[in-house]
């Protein structure tokens, strides 16, 4: 949604407000959105406090707007309103008593003087800013309300971080103390909701940036103890000091990948020669990796979320699994495995759904294999692409782009074109199978099925059942097999090696 269309909506919405408020309690616009207003950013939740019963005006607002109403909390006289609308789309309005006697003690009893901002709608020319937000704002910096903002609640050290860093703000000295103060509290707010802000910064920009600002306030152990772990895991000479000074820069790489890969993108934007091949060589899977990368496992939890959450966890298995020298490069046997199984233990902790976390499990098991193709002396073959899919299934796709990123990290910008070239031919390939050859090289139709296999050669069902269908379809995907009456005549030799 555009700024434009925000300015019309809210002003429409406003326009409905007046008359059902004219002889009533004042109805103020409050917090994010006034904030997002001053910024001329676009707004996309609105909330409204007023004193007193919300009920009668937000069920009011949503007739007027044929919406959906319902109470979200009757306790606290908490209200939401849900309308689509032509330009903006599903739009959300939350109607809140205030929380204090007074509009001033609400706004001081919030988090950030920034989101401390209010408009009375009926006269939408005048700021409510008691705290100074407003002057915050044009100096782009974060304040906390009061020295208690964090007490009060403590999942506000996470909110701090993440609005930092998505407005590109910085945090002024008292409130960054505050926030290290509080942040050994943070154990008593539910996971769920530490869960939410932590994906809503791997969402975002600079999710490195994040993760080194929750270490240095002592966050990063509550919630991801096994990367935490990852700096007492040296690596060689000539490369960073350690595996978590590696998981930065891969998760900095990434984040570079998906803005020329994934989003649209300026030229200035392609830093170095190596994105600039990346960008040139991958450029016709754009629209398909937009659409892969749009999609919600759960709903306002996105793809590149997951993906992003796997990159910080993908050597984690490092911290169990003890290096070998190995030609002046120490290696990790056998980390994508068990660093799997720590993660998928790690998203369940951190109330991931079970989707979520298999994704982010997949994405590790299988973060070394393109690397070993590439290495391979052999161009990449249809067989390789359907076995890797075959292993991975859809997280093959996140796979792609984090061994990009993983090699550009172990490398930096020493990172041989020689090797690059041999990374970006294997991704294209798989990439190209995924998106474009799907039904041919992927997941073929199968030819064949479990009951031609009883009814035609007597195969019973079990195991040997099934194995050889998998390699009529692995036979299938790389072309060797086109016609039903092949697979049979394959299956038949098949069997013959069998017995």
């Amino acid at each position: 949604m555009t700024t434009k269309a925000s300015g019309a909506l809210l002003a429409r919405i406003q326009d409905i407000l007046r008359p059902l408020v004219a002889d009533g309690p004042p109805v103020y616009l409050i917090g994010g959105a006034v904030r997002d207003l001053l910024l001329k950013l676009p707004a996309h939740d609105l909330d409204f406090a007023m004193p007193g019963d919300v009920r009668r005006v937000a069920r009011r607002t949503a007739d007027a707007l044929d919406g959906a109403f319902y109470m979200l909390d009757d306790e606290r006289s908490t209200a939401r309103v849900i309308f689509q609308d032509v330009e903006a789309g599903r739009f959300v309005l939350d109607f809140a008593a205030l929380r204090a006697d007074t509009l001033e003690g609400d706004l001081r009893a919030r988090d950030f003087t920034i989101n401390a901002i209010a408009i009375d709608i009926n006269k939408p020319n005048d700021l409510i800013d008691p705290l100074g937000g407003a002057q915050d704002l044009k100096d782009k910096c974060l304040r906390m309300c009061t020295p208690q903002s964090f007490e009060e609640d403590p999942l506000r050290v996470l909110r701090g971080v993440r609005q930092a860093l998505s407005l590109q703000f910085r945090i002024v000295p008292e409130t960054w103390a505050a926030m290290g103060a509080a942040a050994p509290q943070l154990v008593r707010v539910s996971m769920e909701r530490k869960r939410d802000e932590v994906f809503r910064m791997a969402e975002g920009r600079g999710f490195a940036t994040a993760l080194q600002m929750l270490d240095h306030l002592g966050v990063l152990e509550q919630l991801f103890p096994e990367a935490a772990a990852l700096e007492d895991v040296a690596l060689p000479l000539g490369h960073t000091p350690n595996v978590w000074e590696h998981t930065l820069s891969v998760v900095r790489r990434l984040e570079e990948l998906i803005n020329v890969l994934v989003d649209a993108h300026k030229e200035d934007d392609v830093a170095s020669l190596h994105l600039g091949l990346a960008a040139t060589q991958l450029h016709r899977f754009r629209p398909a990796l937009a659409a892969f990368y749009a999609q919600e496992p759960v709903p306002g939890r996105s793809l590149r979320g997951v993906l992003k959450l796997a990159a910080a966890l993908h050597d984690i298995g490092k911290t169990v699994v003890e290096g070998e020298e190995n030609k002046g490069r120490l290696r990790f046997p056998e980390h994508a495995g068990e660093g799997s199984g720590l993660a998928a233990k790690r998203g369940s902790a951190l109330t991931l759904s079970k989707d979520e976390a298999t994704r982010i499990k997949a994405i590790i098991e299988s973060h070394m294999q393109l690397h070993a193709l590439a290495k391979a002396p052999n161009p990449v073959e249809k067989r390789d692409v359907y076995c890797f899919f075959k292993f991975s299934g859809a997280a093959g796709v996140d796979v792609c782009l984090l061994s990009l990123a993983d090699i550009m990290a172990a490398y930096g910008p020493a990172l041989p074109l020689e090797r690059w070239q041999a990374e970006l031919d294997v991704v294209e390939a798989m990439l190209a199978g995924w998106f474009e050859q799907y039904e041919q090289v992927v997941s073929p139709p199968r030819l064949v099925t479990g009951k031609d296999l009883m009814r035609e050669l007597g195969v019973r069902p079990g195991r040997r059942m099934g194995a050889l269908l998998d390699v009529i379809e692995e036979t299938q995907a790389c072309g060797e097999i086109l016609e039903r009456e092949q697979a049979l005549a394959f299956a038949r030799k098949w069997l013959e090696g069998e017995e």
